[in-house]
């Protein structure tokens, strides 16, 4: 008796690839902002020029920092209120 038999093709099994994700890049900060918020203590227009800028920046380029650039916006505002407050209320 003989038997004909098929040879079927023998299927590779291939080990799971492993698929490495690359993370996207974080928003880099606002080195205007930074330096606006930390010159708005020292300071009167200088820091008002920074964080100006710095706002400006952070919403074309999505840099993070803005919020640091608004405190030194307030700040500085803040400053140039008291101060002129003061000068008008010495005469």
């Amino acid at each position: 008796m003989s038997e004909n038999y098929e040879q079927q093709p023998v299927q590779q099994v291939q080990p799971p690839q492993i698929v490495y994700m690359q993370q996207p890049p974080s928003p880099k900060y606002s080195g205007m902002c930074i330096a606006g918020f930390i010159t708005s203590f020292f300071l009167t227009l200088l820091p008002l020029i920074f964080c100006i800028v710095g706002i400006s920046e952070c919403n074309k380029y999505h840099y993070r920092g803005a919020g640091l650039g608004i405190a030194g916006l307030t700040i500085t505002i803040l400053k140039v209120g008291f101060v002129a407050l003061t000068l008008l209320m010495s005469y």
